[in-house]
């Protein structure tokens, strides 16, 4: 692999990793979210009001936002790539 194949692995990979880490961070904020909502609610009365799941939305809808312009930015460079010899 030459200079040039390695520096274009590291364009594809960087967003990949920075999508990664967003989705990692996403999954542990909820947990934690979720586990404080069960922890603190008052479960006497049946089920509290789920008000975990408008950070679970709203924050989703910026994860799959982040996805989306990831795997254009993937197809782009993946089909100006020129036939492999």
């Amino acid at each position: 692999m030459d200079a040039f194949e390695r520096a274009a692995q590291r364009e594809l990979d960087a967003p990949k990793l920075g999508f990664r880490i967003h989705f990692a961070v996403y999954i542990g904020v909820q947990v934690l979210l979720i586990a404080t909502w069960a922890l603190v609610s008052n479960w006497d009365d049946g089920i509290p009001f789920p008000w975990p799941i408008f950070p679970l939305l709203g924050w989703g809808i910026g994860v799959a936002a982040h996805y989306v312009g990831y795997a254009a930015q993937r197809r782009h460079y993946l089909r100006e790539q020129p036939p492999a010899a």
